[in-house]
């Protein structure tokens, strides 16, 4: 009857209307985008219960704070004590832009560990750049942080759970009084996992910038070849011992990889490649899928990739394999996108998202963080150092709709029963 089929084209309009991807969330407390008056969000990690964790280097009326954490509407949570980092000082200098926090983990009894450049907890000096917290934000003094020297610039990058294990990776020659180069694996109590082999893989000037577990377990990190050709990728097994190595970036560094779920990976960063593979001359910029044997799979549609001077910071994927860019870039393969863009599974652009929008406002520096995140219900946190996003005032973090788990053509594939 009419009923029916009224009915059933209301249910087809609502796959496109509701589906507004990459527009703001109104939901999301714009207060929060009041009270943020300076400074990057650089890393958010959402609780199992969906509080939020924003970690970087900001000031909150007139307050500086290093981390805060917000309820699910974006209200601030105030059972959560007030968090102030602040730098550790020597000679040495860091990397101009980037935030105090720059890792967030977050285990499964609610602890916060927390990797970057500090040395002091609410002006109480700590052992410099990791520290675990209780879950409302004091201090936990059972960890053992044993502390971190640097001969050069130095800093924790990257702080990641693995089991009952805690990996660190980042720019330092020591923990404690044992020699390290830059990546090294923790007890839960922050005693030295002497099990885990690290090596010397890597040289005194370099940088573990990242690190993510694969599915099988084993480990990648990317790191920052100071004053050596090239930058690299390192395929780790889950104890530490070496198993591949990919090369050929001509400068720069990979901020963010992701596996994807077929075990190929996605590399984005600040980097150029030109390389001949299978015949082919391959010239990107900032992002590129690599096979399961870590070289460029030339199907994957990136063409020119991002504009000559753009980092790509943060990568996420969808449970469809889309995934989402951001960073400061204004171009993906020719076409204006102004820092963020989806990508489709063949690494072209999707046009369904924020079709309308302008993106981000301008970011500053080669060096800025940021990060983006899936909620659990698919909607979509970004921070940075931003102050607009398709023209509305934000600052430093914002939400985004994102409705589309499947794509159309499974939309349409899928049965639709009407009742009575």
């Amino acid at each position: 009857n009419m009923n029916k089929i009224y009915l059933f084209f209301f249910l087809i309009s609502l796959n496109f209307s509701v589906a507004q991807d990459g527009t703001i969330d109104a939901s999301f407390n714009t207060n929060v985008n009041a009270v943020i008056d300076s400074g990057t969000a650089s890393v958010i990690v959402q609780q199992p219960d969906g509080k939020i964790l924003v970690g970087g280097g900001f000031s909150i009326s007139g307050s500086i704070r290093s981390i805060i954490r917000l309820n699910i509407d974006g209200t601030i949570d105030n059972s959560f004590g007030i968090v102030r980092l602040e730098a550790w000082v020597s000679s040495n200098t860091f990397h101009f832009g980037r935030s105090l926090v720059r890792s967030i983990a977050l285990q499964p009894d609610g602890k916060i560990i927390i990797g970057g450049t500090f040395s002091s907890y609410n002006d109480t000096i700590t052992s410099p750049c990791l520290i675990r917290l209780n879950s409302d934000g004091s201090y936990d003094n059972t960890f053992n942080n044993l502390g971190f020297q640097f001969p050069y610039t130095g800093g924790v990058n990257k702080v990641l759970l693995q089991n009952d294990k805690i990996i660190i990776g980042g720019r330092f020659s020591k923990y404690g009084d044992t020699w390290c180069r830059h990546i090294i694996r923790l007890n839960l109590d922050g005693s030295l996992d002497n099990t885990f082999f690290s090596g010397y893989l890597l040289n005194y000037e370099d940088s573990v910038d990242t690190i993510i577990q694969k599915s099988d377990n084993s480990l990648l990190l990317s790191f920052d070849a100071e004053g050596s050709y090239p930058n690299n990728i390192y395929h780790l097994d889950s104890e530490g011992y070496f198993q591949n190595s990919f090369w050929g970036f001509n400068y720069g560094s990979i901020r963010s990889i992701i596996e994807q779920f077929d075990g190929k990976v996605i590399c984005g960063g600040f980097f150029k490649f030109q390389e001949v593979f299978d015949g082919a001359f391959f010239d990107i910029k900032g992002i590129v899928r690599l096979r399961n044997d870590y070289n460029p799979d030339l199907s994957y549609s990136t063409n020119i990739g991002i504009d000559n001077s753009g980092t790509v910071v943060s990568i996420m994927q969808q449970p469809d394999g889309k995934i989402v860019l951001f960073g400061n870039f204004t171009q993906y393969n020719g076409v204006i996108v102004n820092r963020i863009v989806r990508l489709n599974i063949d690494g072209s652009i999707d046009n369904s998202f924020n079709s309308a929008g302008v993106g981000f406002g301008s970011l500053m520096g080669y060096y800025i963080d940021g990060c983006i995140l899936k909620q659990s219900d698919g909607k979509i946190l970004v921070g940075g150092d931003f102050t607009t996003y398709n023209n509305t005032p934000v600052k430093g973090i914002v939400r985004l709709n994102n409705s589309s788990v499947l794509s159309n053509s499974d939309f349409s594939k899928s049965k639709i029963s009407l009742y009575p």
